[in-house]
């Protein structure tokens, strides 16, 4: 992972350079106390994480990450500061800003959040590569879903997307989902008791397996609209199946801004997933 670094405090420099060299898969591509400087760094090498101090001159660290947004590059930002107000706070993390320590530093907690910053880096990528798949820039010949119908195997190719195509639960959505494009009808018009020959508490139990399921999906779309929140058919993907405001409370969570993340509603996700692929 590439990092860089724009801070005027040396000491701090040194705690920064320390903690990204533990891991030999990291790299520091520059260290510097001038903005003007980060600036055309920023816009010429591949930067993956930047970390900016923001007391800065001649313009602070949250102007100088705003600069960088504007050129189109979009590193990710773990901003620094001392005794920032809650206006300030709010401001740059409503910039999208991934992360921001408070002065001084606490190695611990630094370690923690390079390791979630690197985390959602590496998952990001990963399905991005999913996503590939979905717009179809993969070859459907190389492997075979097992699905009857263009839409089936469109239905399981958004699932693989939010990686939630495997895995206890997953067999359950996907018969659900064969079941709505081949009845061609809504997720509340299946009569899922009748279908799975089990009473209500079965049906419960259930729900709850393809809840867990979903809510992992949502955590997964969450990881990606950090890092590619411009993206249409992600955007779409976020409106159709979970909702924009489950998916900005996920988001939020994964920030550690709420205690909790976006609620999972079973209908509106199948009925959206079967709309996505009609």
């Amino acid at each position: 992972m590439n990092f860089y670094v724009v801070d005027h405090d040396q000491e701090e420099q040194k705690i920064l350079k320390k903690a990204i060299e533990r891991d030999f898969d990291n790299s520091i591509l520059g260290i510097t106390d001038n903005p003007d400087e980060a600036y055309q760094d920023a816009i010429r090498l591949s930067i993956d994480i930047i970390f900016i101090n923001y007391e800065l001159a001649p313009y602070n660290g949250h102007q100088l990450m705003r600069k960088i947004q504007q050129s189109h590059h979009h590193p990710h930002f773990i901003l620094i500061g001392k005794e920032l107000s809650p206006t300030i706070k709010s401001q740059i993390f409503k910039d999208d800003a991934d992360y921001l320590l408070d002065e001084p530093l606490n190695v611990e907690e630094l370690n923690k959040i390079m390791r979630l910053t690197i985390e959602n880096i590496r998952m990001s990528r990963r399905l991005l590569q999913i996503l590939d798949l979905v717009s179809g820039a993969a070859n459907h010949h190389t492997e075979s879903f097992g699905f009857k119908t263009k839409q089936e195997k469109r239905a399981k190719s958004i699932l693989r997307f939010l990686g939630i195509s495997g895995g206890v639960g997953a067999p359950d959505i996907i018969q659900i989902i064969k079941m709505m494009i081949e009845q061609e009808c809504s997720f509340e018009e299946l009569d899922l008791q009748k279908i799975y020959h089990f009473d209500s508490e079965g049906k419960k139990v259930l729900l709850q397996r393809i809840r867990r399921v979903l809510k992992k999906g949502l955590n997964n779309l969450a990881h990606i609209c950090t890092s590619f929140s411009a993206d249409d058919k992600i955007l779409e993907y976020a409106s159709n199946l979970y909702g924009f405001e489950s998916v900005e409370n996920e988001i939020q969570f994964l920030k550690g801004k709420r205690k909790s993340g976006g609620r999972i509603e079973v209908e509106q996700f199948f009925n959206g997933l079967v709309q996505e692929v009609a």
